[in-house]
């Protein structure tokens, strides 16, 4: 990657290496290495999330994502991108999820968001 993560700026850039984004997938190389494990030289290679309605019901969606073992995922909810309510909390089990969730009917929009954390110490 040409940076270390430990080190404040390595390639004089003005960015913190722990924020480089190799890839330019939005997603920092630190993050991609020591959290989603992804690629960080791959721009294909991303944690990505899918959300699509559920048929019969117009105020619930499917979210999926991938999971990897030893980290949990979060989703959340919010109308506005600044006040997030969490959902559910899963633990990763390798495979890919898929919860039907539902929104506000309210709401002008419905935004969601999962977040990715290590599992236990």
């Amino acid at each position: 990657l040409g940076t270390d993560p430990h080190l404040p700026d390595s390639d004089g850039d003005g960015s913190p290496d722990g924020e480089e984004d190799a890839d330019r997938d939005g997603q920092s190389n630190l993050a991609e290495v020591a959290l989603t494990r992804t690629d960080p030289l791959d721009a294909n290679s991303r944690f990505q999330i899918s959300v699509a309605p559920i048929p019969d019901n117009p105020d619930g969606v499917l979210v999926s994502f991938p999971t990897l073992p030893g980290l949990s995922y979060t989703i959340s909810h919010s109308s506005n991108l600044e006040d997030w309510s969490p959902l559910l909390t899963l633990p990763g089990s390798g495979q890919e999820e898929i919860r039907a969730v539902t929104g506000d009917p309210a709401a002008h929009a419905n935004l969601y968001r999962v977040a990715v954390t290590r599992s236990g110490p």
